[in-house]
């Protein structure tokens, strides 16, 4: 059913087919929601294999509905497409005997 290796384990395409058209039983679904927390790898395979199926298509319309509603959101670009930001403070150098030191104000 999974896929084990030293890091633990990992969803199969089996087992994301299965999450996807609603045949896996509760306890592994809910198992499998939980792994998806923290293992992007088998958080995209998983999305993959939702999306391929109809209800892709529901998410898809229902994410356009909602982006459109928003110009604000919907002229933003994806996710992960443009580089983060953040303002640059500048730490002062104080002199110290031996060596400058950085030490915040």
């Amino acid at each position: 059913m999974t896929k084990h290796d030293a890091s633990g384990w990992h969803v199969t395409d089996t087992l994301a087919a299965r999450y996807a058209d609603d045949t896996l039983p509760e306890p592994d679904a809910w198992s499998l929601e939980k792994h998806l927390e923290h293992c992007a790898g088998c958080a995209v395979r998983v999305s993959g294999a939702v999306r391929a199926t109809a209800a892709g298509a529901v998410l898809g319309d229902v994410r356009a509905a909602v982006l459109a509603a928003n110009p604000a959101t919907a002229a933003r670009p994806a996710p992960g497409t443009t580089p983060v930001t953040a303002p640059v403070r500048e730490i002062p150098v104080r002199e110290t005997p031996g060596h400058p030191l950085r030490t915040p104000r």
